[in-house]
């Protein structure tokens, strides 16, 4: 083999396997932006649940049944929202 082919022989390797490392870091860097985009909506899930609990504190006498249905319904979604983001920490840490 000349110089020139085991030069080149060389380089593929070396590009083959940054390849896959950029492979890697892009499925991770993918996974983490779906954990942050699931965060973002954690929060605002969060968010909502606390305005409609604070809304039901400040509800005197039988006020607070027409408040109880909106804060349940938060309340459902917050824990999907989590059950959610659980699940995508759980596999981003599983890819590590």
């Amino acid at each position: 083999m000349t110089d020139r082919e085991e030069y080149i022989k060389k380089i593929k390797a070396k590009l083959d396997e940054w390849r896959v490392e950029f492979e890697v870091l892009r499925a991770k860097a993918d996974a983490r932006f779906k954990i942050d985009e699931q965060m973002e909506k954690l929060g605002e899930k969060m968010n909502a649940f606390q305005s409609k609990f604070s809304e039901l504190q400040k509800t005197s006498g039988e006020a607070w049944h027409d408040i109880r249905e909106g804060l349940d319904k938060a309340g459902d979604s917050l824990k999907e929202a989590f059950k959610k983001a659980r699940s995508h920490f759980n596999q981003d840490s599983s890819e590590e």
